[in-house]
């Protein structure tokens, strides 16, 4: 199979951008490989760009089937953010500096918000709701290494 780099980096792809697990996304993609052998019609163009639609709009539909199922704020309205969960002495939020504390209240008390929202948008998000409150953006990508290096 010499467009297995192919199905590969769809796979890849659709796991960055979703975080779903690659494993499932491989078997998807291959599926979507044997979907595109059995309806290529030679006359109408190269395999290759048939397969990457076929794949790309099979795992599209896998993930809409899959967030049908599942849905990533049940239960946030639950979330209680009047204490923090690592407040206790030499924990994980005293680790943090004062602006990444900030940040992440700022994510706590509006969950909704951010939960669903992919990485970039999440970091979007944040860095236009500092900015204006008047932070500058060196203050704001210092917050966001700090929370992100607390976070490993």
């Amino acid at each position: 199979m010499k467009e297995l780099n192919l199905i590969r980096k769809l796979a890849w792809s659709f796991h960055r951008s979703t975080g779903l697990d690659l494993d499932d996304l491989l078997q998807e993609a291959s599926y979507g490989y044997c979907l595109a052998l059995k309806s290529y019609d030679k006359s109408r163009g190269a395999f290759t760009t048939h397969l990457w639609y076929v794949i790309n709009s099979h795992l599209k539909n896998y993930l809409r089937q899959e967030h049908k199922y599942s849905d990533p704020l049940e239960g946030i309205d639950n979330l209680t953010v009047d204490s923090h969960p690592y407040s206790s002495a030499g924990g994980f939020w005293e680790s943090l500096s004062q602006e990444a504390q900030l940040v992440a209240d700022l994510v706590l008390s509006s969950p909704k918000m951010y939960v669903s929202a992919r990485k970039e948008d999440c970091i979007e998000r944040i860095y236009s709701v500092l900015s204006s409150q008047g932070w500058s953006d060196k203050k704001i990508f210092i917050a966001l290494d700090d929370l992100q290096m607390a976070c490993k």
